[in-house]
């Protein structure tokens, strides 16, 4: 067992630079000079200023860059708003290299403006680091108008903010010296409190603030204590119950655990608490390169290299329970030699969402002694901690005062639980789609089967193994149930060729975590599509149209409906032989993934299309489809 409150907040790279008698912040100083860069959000620093009059402020830059066109834009402010509807980084560079301080400050060769400030508005922004060995002096704000032209480098305002800068003390007392915002998802500003200003800008027309970038703190990781009676572990974000989940790796923590007797591999149990059975409940880990996600029929996805995966406990009512679930799998260790350690980490993902501690015990996955109700997991469990003691508030980072201790008592052992292995058999998945991508399928004896994951990862698409199918999965990481808007994101197209005349039922090989969300995509069939439920065919719309399916459980099946409520079955018009024919799908709901997209040539109004028929039997179990 290890403590979730053990690990703290990983360094965020920043380390003071002096240059020419001013000092500033420099990125990741230790790395090479190199191109790899980081991606936003990283080392993130929260600042603050009040804008002495109304109006639109334009952002400028005393960095310095080790070439004139590399290690030099290594800055991401968040919170200056160029037409952004929301929140969001975007990197900022200045070109003067030779690792000298200048002034500058573009983005994608525009400028960066704020919103419109009031008199006396607090104004917070964010930095993060981009690449190495670029450093940051100053932040100069003045006011500007960007119809007027005076918020462009060759305006008089520039200059006179520029000079006024030059002039400024550089010791000056800045806004969010020793503070930061809480939060911290990598996307949103946390908004916490920022007292104060930075220096004045003085002198000729300026208007505006200096705020030097060493001042900044980095915000919290995001961990609270939980105050969740019978353990003390650590709740992500309770501050932001309406919140999004934040992306993978957000408020990341690392631990090291080593059996203490013998190697093997090893199933993570968490004793975690949820707000529902169904939302405020997940979290994120990363076990390492060689882990597993083991599912109900046997399936195994293999990671061959280290990756965050979604995990969660369902019991919810907020009350500490075990469990842990990886979109309907179960997570295991790669296999452990004798007193090897196993080191992982955690994240954040929803808000409230809370962990006392991990259990690990050892088990096979082949012989079922891995999954929830076998003897080995009742008996881990039974072996564990009613209540976690000593584990909260210890993490350093998490931005609340820490509780009391409970009164002393020995903290049990890792709890180890030997299994017997007796091998079985796995369950075999359908047959792997081997084929190459086509541009036409080709159709034969009446069925077609063409494989989603051809088309390629993009527009929200990701293509993953899932379950042992390797299938485009749509907006993994999205917690939020809401839906994107027909023919608008990742759309992906089916073609294929007839080789009998006559309508086409349309099916997909599909599979989602949950009965009721995240288990739809929009469709096209194009004029003529019908749909068809207890004899009757009726006509269906020529554009998109939702499809649903509402088994969950992060298992696969072979279907798709239509009409909330009242499924009906989907069929194309009555297409001709060597007729070609195409279906269109687009992106709705997160987490749904899809592995084939099949039609088989059946006319409902005379006989049987469904499981069990000829053509539904024929086309579930065919090989991927050639080229037409």
């Amino acid at each position: 067992m290890a403590e979730a409150a053990a690990a703290g907040a990983t360094t965020d790279g920043w380390a003071a630079v002096t240059k020419a008698g001013a000092a500033g912040v420099v990125w990741r100083p230790g790395t090479p000079d190199e191109e790899t860069v980081d991606p936003p959000g990283q080392g993130r620093r929260t600042y603050g200023w009040t804008a002495p009059v109304a109006g639109v402020y334009r952002l400028v830059l005393r960095a310095s860059g080790v070439r004139r066109w590399a290690n030099h834009d290594r800055l991401y402010p968040l919170g200056w708003r160029e037409r952004f509807t929301t929140r969001q980084w975007r990197v900022v560079y200045q070109n003067g290299g030779n690792d000298e301080w200048s002034y500058g400050g573009k983005s994608n060769g525009g400028v960066l403006l704020t919103p419109p400030l009031e008199a006396g508005e607090a104004y917070t922004f964010s930095l993060a680091g981009r690449s190495p060995l670029a450093a940051v002096d100053a932040f100069i704000f003045f006011a500007c108008d960007p119809a007027g032209g005076s918020c462009q480098d060759d305006s008089a305002a520039y200059a006179s903010a520029v000079a006024a800068a030059r002039a400024a003390n550089p010791d000056c007392t800045p806004v969010g010296a020793g503070g930061g915002g809480a939060g911290g998802d990598g996307n949103v500003d946390g908004g916490g409190a920022v007292d104060g200003s930075g220096c004045a800008l003085s002198g000729g027309d300026a208007a505006g603030g200096l705020v030097p970038a060493e001042a900044g703190a980095p915000p919290t990781d995001g961990w609270a204590v939980a105050a969740i009676p019978g353990g003390a572990g650590l709740i992500w974000r309770p501050e932001d119950a309406a919140g999004q989940a934040s992306e993978p790796g957000t408020g990341r923590r690392d631990y090291v655990w080593t059996p203490p007797t013998g190697g093997g591999t090893f199933r993570l149990v968490l004793r975690a608490a949820g707000v529902r059975r169904w939302a405020n409940h997940d979290f994120y880990v990363n076990l390492g390169e060689g882990a597993r996600r083991v599912y109900p029929k046997g399936w195994v996805q293999l990671f061959a290299a280290p990756r965050w995966v979604h995990v969660y406990q369902n019991a919810g009512n907020n009350a500490w329970a075990y469990g842990a679930k990886s979109d309907g799998g179960i997570l295991v260790t790669r296999a452990l030699a004798d007193g090897e350690s196993l080191s992982w980490s955690l994240s954040g993902s929803s808000p409230l969402a809370a962990i006392d501690h991990f259990l690990w015990f050892r088990c096979d996955v082949r012989d079922g002694s891995c999954s929830d109700g076998s003897a080995e997991y009742m008996a881990a469990v039974a072996a564990a901690p009613a209540a976690a003691v000593g584990c909260g508030g210890r993490g350093g980072e998490g931005g609340a005062t820490p509780i009391p201790d409970p009164a002393p008592s020995p903290t049990p052992a890792p709890r180890v639980i030997d299994a017997t292995p007796t091998p079985t058999s796995v369950p075999s998945p359908p047959p792997p789609a081997t084929g190459s991508a086509c541009s036409v399928y080709a159709g034969a004896a009446g069925v077609v089967r063409m494989p989603a994951a051809a088309t390629g990862a993009g527009g929200g698409w990701e293509v993953q193994t899932i379950a042992g199918l390797e299938a485009l999965i749509f907006r993994p990481n999205k917690e939020a149930t809401t839906v994107d808007p027909p023919g608008a994101a990742g759309v992906r197209t089916f073609s294929f060729k007839a080789d009998e005349a006559g309508p086409y039922r349309v099916v997909m090989r599909m599979n989602a975590p949950h009965p009721t969300d995240y288990n739809d995509v929009w469709m096209k069939l194009g004029a003529g599509a019908r749909k068809f439920k207890n004899g009757v065919l009726s006509s269906l719309t020529a554009g998109y149209f939702k499809v649903y399916q509402n088994q969950g459980k992060r298992e696969w099946m072979v279907g798709g409906k239509h009409v909330d409520f009242n499924g009906h079955d989907l069929y194309t018009r009555s297409l001709a032989v060597g007729e070609t024919f195409t279906v269109s799908l687009s992106g709705r709901s997160s987490q749904i993934a899809i592995a084939d997209v099949l039609l088989l040539g059946c006319d409902p109004t005379l006989g049987p299309c469904g499981s069990g028929s000829p053509y539904w039997n024929r086309a579930i179990n065919m090989e991927v489809s050639g080229c037409a």
